[in-house]
């Protein structure tokens, strides 16, 4: 199991829970890793999404493919 951390400066860790996501899941509960995803520039709250969702934000939809995703896991 690889430690949780956060995937960029502003996408970070939250918790461990079951919770509904409604980015790219559409509403649909999930028992993840989820992520807290703030703005760039004033650091204001977003919204919480699962790790799935948040790699997706992060690195698009072909994350696994991606180099900085493959250095982010390993």
């Amino acid at each position: 199991m690889r430690p949780v951390r956060d995937i960029a400066s502003n996408i970070r860790y939250a918790d461990y829970m079951v919770g509904v996501c409604n980015h790219y899941c559409r509403n649909q509960p999930r028992k993840a890793n989820f992520y807290d995803w703030f703005t760039y520039l004033d650091g204001e709250f977003i919204k919480r999404m699962c790790e799935k969702c948040a790699l997706r934000e992060r690195w698009g939809y072909n994350y696994k493919q991606r180099p900085a995703y493959k250095k982010w896991v390993g």
